[in-house]
């Protein structure tokens, strides 16, 4: 279904902003750069600052490198590390 919705969304490229939770909350700052180029907003640094107080990453993020993903053939594994995330 994800890679689905990447490739129908390829010719939305400058009206659709995928966002990955987990890197948001690791780097809220950043993410927060990513967003506001998007909506072409410009934010203030008192005004990122008070956003950035707002990100609470849930006690979830993560939870899947506890767990065996052996489990997944190579290509689904390859296709989640191209997304960012570590599947070490």
């Amino acid at each position: 279904m994800h890679k689905e919705l990447i490739v129908n969304t390829q010719s939305m490229k400058k009206d659709f902003y995928l966002l990955n939770f987990d890197e948001f909350c690791q780097d809220p700052k950043n993410g927060l750069d990513k967003l506001s180029q998007f909506f072409e907003m410009n934010l203030d640094s008192t005004k990122v600052k008070h956003l950035i107080s707002l990100v609470k990453p849930p006690k979830t993020i993560g939870r899947y490198k506890q767990q065996d993903i052996s489990v997944f053939n190579t290509e689904d594994l390859a296709y989640v590390k191209h997304l960012g995330f570590d599947t070490t």
